[in-house]
């Protein structure tokens, strides 16, 4: 497999431990590539997955960042989906970093500094980021669906013009409601 993801990668996004277990980015990251992206590219897959490092610019334009114009002669951008599948792989690193598995069984990480975070807390946070990918990948599938022609392997679902994008509506990315609570010692 071509695709790949490097931990520099989820810098922009969330906080990866200097240290952290690369092990288990690596599952997430794997995770996130065979569960996630591809059941949303299809067929394309296959070739993003060929032409991940390549230097041609019809993939590069679908990989990274671009803005581009869109319907109506309007300005739009995505992400790429280096970016999509960066989210998809973070939320499921919330989630696998949170666990590890012993000879007794899987534990939770601690110590005596800190308090891990409940799981349900985790889920909220992981799910946050899981409708972050979802929301620019829906700006991927936009471009994808207008130059059809050049990805060949795309078979979506695409309106007439190769509009999918919609505007003007609330966010529906949910995540920003976790409760904490200080901690304090009865002496």
């Amino acid at each position: 497999m071509q695709i790949s993801l490097t931990k520099n990668d989820f810098l922009p996004i969330g906080q990866v431990a200097k240290h952290c277990n690369l092990e288990k980015l690596q599952i997430a990251i794997n995770e996130a590539i065979l569960f996630d992206l591809k059941p949303l590219l299809c067929d394309l897959f296959f070739d993003i997955d060929v032409n991940w490092e390549s230097a041609d610019e019809k993939w590069i334009e679908l990989i990274q960042p671009l803005g581009f114009i869109g319907c109506n002669d309007k300005n739009f951008s995505h992400q790429g989906i280096k970016n999509v599948l960066v989210r998809y792989a973070y939320a499921r690193y919330t989630i696998i970093n949170n666990l590890d598995d012993t000879p007794n069984g899987g534990v939770n990480k601690t110590n005596d500094f800190s308090i891990p975070k409940a799981y349900n807390d985790l889920k909220q946070i992981s799910e946050r980021y899981r409708n972050m990918g979802y929301e620019l990948w829906k700006e991927v599938e936009m471009y994808i669906c207008l130059k059809k022609e050049s990805y060949t392997n795309s078979n979506f679902d695409c309106k007439s013009c190769g509009c999918n994008g919609k505007c003007g509506s609330k966010t529906k990315i949910k995540g920003f409601g976790i409760i904490g609570n200080n901690i304090t010692k009865k002496i």
